[in-house]
């Protein structure tokens, strides 16, 4: 624009996704062992299946009131105020995953899909005489994931050495006039348990992981030509760069570019973090 003052923006987005066309699977069941992703034909690969929820019991009174009509005895015992209310979804009284196959899964619905879709970039440029500004940004449009049973994720009840708290932990139910606190009226988790009653795979529970991140900052400064500048150097930049200086994300507790496997061997969050990284340089050109 001018002589003073230039521009650029550039993008890009991309989007997949994987269907099983052919696969033997007598059973059709729709898990594997320990919580792996089965296959049969037709499924879209990513697939998060698990149950509707109604929501947090206020006090044992209203536990019982849904336990008449949804039987939750597949799921655990001990049930009462502050514990997750699980919708029977099939109408036949009782909450469960049926034969957790294809053809019988009971109550269990798809509630979302693990697989990140439409990957996007997109980068900002401007220009203003010797000052230069690029700014990239990077993100996932839609994903879901269930961090099943993990420790960073509902922090109070799993073992000592896996066991992560969190201020998000702090929204948990406690009973009208407990030591720990007034009662939440509509706390996100429920009450601290050692088991998995309130654990299971929900739509209550499921994160979206999409996101927006600033990966790239930097901000130049070029060295204006002079005479005597001319004879040692043909060109001379001097920038500051930041990287994943800003987040926009509904994820709670994870790095959404962090998650790993959900449900794999080592757990989500258990790989390498991205670090917010400052940066001076000197580009020189003889």
């Amino acid at each position: 624009i001018g002589t003073d003052w230039g521009y650029g923006i550039s993008a890009s987005l991309s989007d997949y996704k994987s269907i099983v066309t052919e696969y033997y699977s007598p059973t059709g069941r729709l898990r594997g062992d320990a919580g792996a992703e089965a296959y049969y034909e037709g499924k879209e690969i990513g697939e998060i299946w698990g149950y509707r929820v109604k929501g947090i019991a206020k006090s044992d009174m209203e536990m019982r009131q849904h336990l008449a009509t949804a039987n939750q005895s597949a799921l655990g015992s001990n049930w009462g105020g502050g514990d997750v209310m699980y919708i029977d979804v099939n109408g036949d009284g009782k909450v469960d995953n049926g034969a957790g196959t294809i053809t019988d899964h009971g109550d269990w619905e798809k509630i979302g899909n693990s697989t990140p879709r439409f990957a996007y970039s997109f980068t900002l440029e401007a220009q203003w005489k010797f000052i230069d500004l690029r700014a990239y940004f990077q993100g996932v449009g839609k994903r879901d994931v269930f961090f099943e049973n993990s420790a960073t994720f509902f922090g109070f009840g799993n073992g000592n050495y896996q066991r992560s708290l969190y201020t998000d932990h702090l929204d948990y139910f406690r009973y009208a006039g407990s030591a720990l606190g007034a009662n939440y009226e509509d706390p996100y988790y429920g009450r601290i348990r050692g088991d998995l009653n309130n654990k299971q795979v929900s739509d209550r529970y499921l994160q979206d992981a999409s996101y927006l991140r600033l990966k790239n900052l930097q901000i130049g400064f070029t060295l204006p030509k002079t005479a005597k500048l001319s004879k040692y150097v043909d060109h001379a930049r001097l920038y500051v760069s930041a990287e994943n200086l800003w987040t926009f994300t509904n994820l709670m507790i994870y790095d959404p570019e962090a998650i790993g496997s959900a449900t794999g061997e080592y757990g989500a969050g258990k790989v390498y973090p991205q670090y917010r990284t400052w940066s001076v340089g000197l580009e020189l050109t003889f």
